[in-house]
């Protein structure tokens, strides 16, 4: 049986824009950010893909990004909490030049060796949001077995998944723009890495 994932990432935000932290605070779309939404449901669209369902983390950015494909499209809409940012604690807010500033070895940990960040910002750490993503993961795959499920997350949060499904450290794996697709196929033998970080629908 083959169970088909497209992860999705909210469109740009302005703190996307001003290099600020978001986690599990909030910044709207910027216009760039809701045009990016509206032509990758355009690209679904022409493309004949279809959801059997479309979950969304709870941010404010992502259940917006979502709307934004979903308005003509109709697919059946939930959430999952596992599906949120990994929370950044104290960093939240501040830009990217303001933690290295203030906390330069996390920092520096944060991004080049995730499983050594001891989230001294009091937030979360990488094995805790592993354990939530893939949780919600196994979730969505028992109740949509052999379907296609479109899931709108952010970018340390599927990264994180992506690494996980395929049995790769999360470091070994390119960024994730905003807005992009990424497809992975699930058999019963294995994930299969199809898209990964597409923006072809507004580049």
């Amino acid at each position: 049986m083959q169970t088909t994932l497209y992860l999705i990432r909210h469109g740009q935000t302005k703190w996307n824009q001003e290099q600020r932290m978001q986690g599990w605070q909030n910044s709207d779309l910027t216009d760039v950010g809701k045009n990016q939404a509206i032509l990758l449901g355009e690209k679904l669209e022409k493309e004949a893909i279809v959801f059997d369902a479309f979950y969304s983390s709870p941010s404010e950015r992502a259940l917006e990004t979502r709307g934004l494909i979903n308005q003509s499209l109709r697919f059946p809409e939930y959430e999952a909490s596992g599906l949120q940012e990994i929370n950044m604690g104290n960093w939240e807010g501040k830009t990217y030049d303001e933690i290295e500033r203030i906390d330069k070895e996390e920092w520096q940990r944060f991004w080049d060796a995730p499983l050594s960040f001891q989230a001294t910002n009091q937030g979360e750490t990488f094995e805790a949001l592993s354990l939530r993503s893939r949780e919600s993961i196994q979730k969505m795959v028992e109740l949509h077995q052999g379907q296609v499920i479109g899931m709108v997350s952010h970018r340390i949060t599927i990264k994180t998944m992506v690494a996980d499904l395929l049995g790769l450290a999360i470091e070994e794996l390119d960024d994730v723009a905003p807005n992009s697709m990424t497809k992975i196929v699930l058999t019963d033998e294995q994930a299969i890495l199809e898209v990964y970080s597409d923006t072809s629908h507004y580049e």
